[in-house]
């Protein structure tokens, strides 16, 4: 027969699982309003200022704030990925 304790250990390992994917979801979801956000002052600068060339600061800024979450979630969504379609290899077929 199982104890108690298992179950309960159980249980949390469940939960543990269930708040890292929640956390990692919403890490890519704040990666991803920064990428946005990055975008945006790369708009309103070819918008209001290019003509001008004037406030240069916001060109690399916009960069800065657009790629870089976009590689930080890449890094992190490929290895994932990769160790996801091994595992499923890795499965006997159930037919």
């Amino acid at each position: 027969m199982r104890s108690n304790e298992g179950e309960e250990n159980g249980g949390y390992n469940k939960s543990r699982s269930r708040s890292r994917s929640c956390f990692f979801i919403l890490f890519l979801s704040f990666l991803l309003l920064l990428s946005i956000a990055g975008a945006l002052v790369l708009g309103w600068w070819l918008h209001k200022y290019h003509p001008t060339n004037t406030q240069l600061w916001m060109v690399p800024f916009g960069f800065l704030l657009f790629l870089t979450p976009l590689i930080i979630s890449l890094s992190l969504i490929l290895p994932l990925s990769t160790t996801t379609i091994n595992c499923l290899k890795s499965q006997p077929n159930r037919s």
